[in-house]
C-alpha cells in the first residue's frame, strides 16, 4: 500500500491527457491509501503506547497527511483542467 502510492501518482499523470476520468479515480485511490496509512499508524501508535517512539509515529502521520494534502489540491488542479477542456454549454 504505501509502495504504491508514489506509482499510483505516476500511473494518474501519464492517464492524465488519454483518460481523465481514470486519471481523477486513481489520484483518488492514492489519497485513500495516505489516508489507510494514517490509519494504521495511529492504530499501532495505540497498541504499542509508549513501547515505540511516539514522536516517529506523529512524524509519519504529519508527513502522510501533508503529502494527502498536496494530492488533493493537484485533484482539484486536474479537476479544473477537465473542466476547462470540456466546457458546458449554456
Amino acid at each position: 500500500m504505501v509502495f504504491d502510492i508514489p506509482i499510483l501518482i505516476t500511473e494518474a499523470h501519464a492517464r492524465r491527457f488519454d483518460d481523465k476520468n481514470s486519471s481523477i479515480e486513481i489520484l483518488d485511490k492514492s489519497m485513500m491509501n495516505c489516508n489507510k496509512m494514517v490509519a494504521y499508524l495511529e492504530q499501532a501508535k495505540n497498541i504499542f503506547g509508549d513501547k515505540l517512539n511516539n514522536a516517529l509515529y506523529d512524524e509519519l502521520i504529519k508527513n502522510y497527511l501533508l503529502t494527502r494534502s498536496k494530492m488533493f489540491n493537484l485533484f482539484r488542479a486536474w479537476k479544473r483542467f477537465q473542466e476547462q477542456d470540456n466546457p458546458r454549454i449554456s
